[in-house]
């Protein structure tokens, strides 16, 4: 993963940031989805968060 990352900030696709806080800003939000999901809060639609959060992750990581 750290190949495809560096490709893509050597390209200017993704934003110069360390590649532990690349992995956190990609990796984060979809953990805590997830782990509220399996805890039984119930309060987290898997759907809507595919849906919304792809693109918002994308916004945290690109140049």
């Amino acid at each position: 993963m750290a190949a495809w990352v560096r490709l893509r900030m050597d390209s200017g696709e993704l934003a110069p940031l360390p590649l532990p806080l690349i992995e956190s800003l990609v990796l984060d939000p979809v953990v805590a989805v997830v782990r509220r999901s399996l805890s039984g809060i119930g309060d987290v639609d898997l759907d809507e968060a595919a849906r919304l959060l792809p693109e918002q992750i994308w916004r945290s990581v690109r140049a």
